[in-house]
C-alpha cells in the first residue's frame, strides 16, 4: 500500500498510464516518469518512497577487455519513442545506434527494472581488436544530479557492488534468453560497478562474453550498416554526452504490439529496501505477488504460510551477495514452514484474491543462491504445494518436507557438489522432482514418491551417483532417464520399476488417509519394519519420533466413561525402520467429540489435532 494525496493508505498498482511528459507510473509507494523520447534529458525520473529524486539516462553499450584495459563504445542512445506495451511496461524500440536492441522498463510494486534486449548479434570483439575470451559486455547508465549511495563490495572476489540509496537499493542483475526468462539454470549473473568518470555518475553493468556467446548465437546476425562509432578501442572510454534534446510533452501511446519473445536480455533491477533483513513470522501469512530479491538477514519461523501468485510469485534469496548476511530456517515438528498457491485456502487467511481452487495450477518458487563462504542451514520442516519449481538451490540439504501437487521440486545448482535427501515426501509431480541433475551425488533416505510421472531427470547428460535407501516409489512411470547411476537397498516398489538390492514388490496400493495425510502406510502393506537402521544417525533417531501409522480417529463420539488417552502411536524399533516418509505423530484425531458425566486423563507426550477437511468446524467438548 501506499499513502495518496488525501493521506489515505491505497492497495498499490502495477500500473503505467499515459501523461503529458510520456507515460506515469504514480499508484505505489514510487513513482516513475516515462519520456516520450528515451532520447531526452532525464528520461527516466523516478521519485523515491523516501523522498529522494533518481534522474537517469542509459547511455549504450561498450566492450571491455580486461586483458589489455582497452575499451571502446559499440552502440550509442538514439532516438526512440516510447510505447506502452502491457499496463506495467514500457518498450522503446531500436534504441541505440551500432547495435539493434530495445530498452523495456517494468513497474512493480517491489522492484523496477531496465532490460536492454538484444535483438541482433553484437559486433564480435575482434572487430574492434580485443579477444572474446577476456572481454566483457557493458551496458552504461547515467544518474543525474543523484543522492548520495552508500556502495558495498560484494560476491566472493568482492567483483560485484550493491548500491544504497535508501530505501531504493540496486539488486542483482541477470542476463537470459528471453525466451527461457522463467528458466533460472540458464541465467547468467551480471554484476555492477557505480562508478564517477568526469563527475559523472556511470552505473556498468557487466557480463563476459565467454558466458553469453552461445545464447548470441542464437540471435540474427547484424544487419550491415554504416556506422559513426569508434572503429578500434583504446585505454579510455569516450562516454557519449548527456542527450541535448529536452522531453516532448507527448503522452505516450498504447501499442498494439507485445514485445516479441526473441531476443536476448540484460537487466538491472532497483528493489525496495523492505526486502532487507526480513522475518517470516509465524502468526501470519505472506502474499508474493512478485519477484522479490532478499538479503541480509532473512528468517523462516515455523508456522509461516507464505502464498504465491500464478506463475509470477518468486522469492530470490542471495545470502552470498551482501555482507553479514544470515539466513534461518526455524521449521519445526507440528509447526513447518509453508509454500502454497494463493489460492490455496486450506491453510493461512484467504487472500482476497484466492478462487479457491489452486488444483491444475503451478505458482512461484523460492530462489535460494549461496556458496560455501557463506553458512546455510539445512531446510526442514516445510510443506511446498502448486509450486512451479519448490526450490532452486547451490547448498542446502533438505529434511523432514512434503512436496504437494507441484511441478518441479528441487533444482540444485552446483555441478559435482554432494546432496542429501532425508524424510522427504513427493506426491503427484508434473514435472519433476529433481529436474536438472548435473552429475551430483545425491542420497535419498526415506523418501516417498507417489503417483510421480518422472521423479529424476540428467539435464546436462552428466552420469550422476544417486543412492536410495529405504525409500518407497509407487505409480512412478520412469524413475530415471537412463542416465544416472543408480543404486541402493532396503526399497519399496508399487506399480513402479524396482532396481537395487533388498528391494519389496507388492500389488496392492500402500497408502490410506486419515485426516489430511494422505499417504499413512496401510496395515500389512509389505513396506512396514523391512526398511534398515544403517542410515544417518541424526535422521534413525529423528525417525523413531515419527510413524507412518495413522492415527486413532475420534469423530461424532459422545463418550460418558472415564476415559485415559496415551501416546498410541507405533514406534520405530531399534532394529528396523519402516519404508518412506514419517510423519509428526498424531494420537487422537477428533471431529465433533462431545464429553460429559466423565473424567479424561491425558498423558504426558499425547497429541491431539482436529481436523476437518471442509473447514466448517471441529470441537472438541467438555461439558
Amino acid at each position: 500500500h501506499y499513502k495518496n494525496s488525501q493521506g489515505q493508505w491505497v492497495e498499490s498498482k502495477e500500473l503505467i498510464e499515459s501523461h503529458p511528459r510520456g507515460a506515469i507510473a504514480r499508484q505505489g509507494q514510487y513513482q516513475v516518469i516515462f519520456a516520450n523520447n528515451l532520447n531526452s534529458i532525464g528520461a527516466i525520473d523516478q521519485n523515491t518512497p523516501d523522498g529522494k529524486r533518481l534522474q537517469s539516462n542509459i547511455l549504450g553499450l561498450g566492450y571491455y577487455d580486461s586483458a589489455t584495459g582497452n575499451t571502446v563504445m559499440i552502440a550509442m542512445l538514439q532516438n526512440s519513442q516510447g510505447e506502452l506495451v502491457s499496463s506495467n511496461q514500457v518498450l522503446y524500440p531500436n534504441a541505440f545506434h551500432g547495435v539493434t536492441a530495445d530498452v523495456c522498463y517494468t513497474y512493480k510494486k517491489g522492484s523496477f527494472e531496465q532490460d536492454v534486449i538484444l535483438r541482433e548479434q553484437p559486433p564480435t570483439p575482434e572487430s574492434f581488436g580485443l579477444n572474446s575470451a577476456t572481454t566483457v559486455l557493458e551496458v552504461m547508465t547515467e544518474f543525474i544530479n543523484p543522492p548520495a549511495a552508500k556502495v558495498t563490495k560484494i560476491g566472493v572476489q568482492k567483483s560485484d557492488e550493491y548500491v544504497d540509496w535508501g530505501v531504493m537499493r540496486m539488486s542483482c542483475g541477470k542476463a537470459f534468453d528471453i525466451k527461457a526468462r522463467q528458466n533460472k539454470k540458464l541465467n547468467t549473473y551480471v554484476s555492477k560497478q557505480y562508478v564517477t568518470i568526469d563527475s559523472r555518475h556511470i552505473l556498468v553493468e557487466k557480463i563476459k562474453m565467454p558466458d553469453i556467446q552461445s545464447a548470441l548465437a542464437n540471435l540474427p546476425p547484424q544487419a550491415s550498416a554504416v556506422s559513426t562509432l569508434p572503429v578500434i578501442a583504446k585505454q579510455k572510454i569516450d562516454l557519449p554526452h548527456l542527450p541535448l534534446a529536452q522531453a516532448v510533452n507527448t503522452p505516450m501511446n498504447l501499442a498494439s504490439r507485445t514485445i516479441s519473445d526473441k531476443g536476448f536480455v540484460l537487466d538491472y533491477v532497483e528493489i525496495v529496501a523492505d526486502q532487507l533483513d526480513y522475518t517470516f513470522k509465524s502468526d501470519t501469512t505472506y502474499h508474493v505477488m512478485g519477484e522479490y530479491n532478499m538479503m541480509g538477514n532473512i528468517i523462516f519461523e515455523g508456522g509461516t504460510v507464505i502464498k504465491y501468485d500464478y506463475g509470477a510469485g518468486e522469492l530470490d534469496i542471495y545470502p552470498n551477495n551482501y555482507p553479514e548476511t544470515n539466513v534461518k530456517w526455524l521449521g519445526s515438528a507440528y509447526r513447518p514452514v509453508i509454500l502454497t498457491a494463493v489460492d490455496d485456502d486450506s491453510v493461512g487467511e484467504q487472500i482476497d484474491e484466492s478462487t479457491g481452487s489452486p488444483s491444475g495450477n503451478y505458482y512461484g518458487w523460492c530462489y535460494i543462491w549461496s556458496n560455501l563462504d557463506v553458512p546455510f542451514p539445512t531446510i526442514s520442516n516445510f510443506r511446498v504445494c502448486y509450486a512451479s519449481c519448490g526450490f532452486l538451490v547451490q547448498y542446502p540439504d533438505f529434511t523432514d518436507g512434503q512436496f504437494i501437487n507441484c511441478y518441479n521440486g528441487i533444482q540444485f545448482n552446483n555441478w559435482g557438489a554432494n546432496y542429501h535427501l532425508k524424510n522427504i515426501l513427493f506426491a503427484n509431480m508434473g514435472g519433476e522432482c529433481l529436474p536438472s541433475i548435473n552429475g551430483q551425488y545425491i542420497s535419498f533416505q526415506n523418501v516417498t514418491f507417489v503417483n510421480d510421472a518422472s521423479p529424476l531427470a540428467d539435464f546436462a547428460g552428466y552420469q550422476s551417483p544417486l543412492e536410495f535407501v529405504n525409500c518407497i516409489f509407487a505409480n512412478v512411470d520412469t524413475p530415471f532417464d537412463g542416465r544416472e547411476q543408480a543404486w541402493g537397498n532396503n526399497n519399496g516398489f508399487y506399480n513402479s520399476p524396482a532396481f537395487g538390492d533388498s528391494s519389496f514388490t507388492i500389488t496392492s496400493y500402500p497408502f490410506q488417509r486419515v485426516g489430511a495425510g494422505n499417504y499413512y502406510l496401510t496395515n500389512g502393506c509389505g513396506f512396514q519394519s523391512v526398511g534398515t537402521t544403517n542410515i544417518d544417525i541424526t535422521l534413525l533417531t529423528d525417525l523413531k519420533n515419527k510413524t507412518t501409522y495413522p492415527p486413532i480417529v475420534y469423530t461424532n463420539l459422545t463418550i460418558t466413561t472415564n476415559l485415559t488417552l496415551i501416546p498410541q502411536v507405533v514406534r520405530e524399533t531399534n532394529n528396523c525402520l519402516d519404508l518412506g516418509y514419517h510423519y509428526d505423530p498424531i494420537d487422537y484425531l477428533c471431529g465433533a467429540v462431545y464429553v460429559t458425566n466423565a473424567t479424561i486423563t491425558v498423558t504426558p507426550g499425547t497429541v491431539i489435532a482436529g481436523c476437518d477437511p471442509g473447514r466448517v468446524g471441529y470441537s472438541l467438548m467438555f461439558d
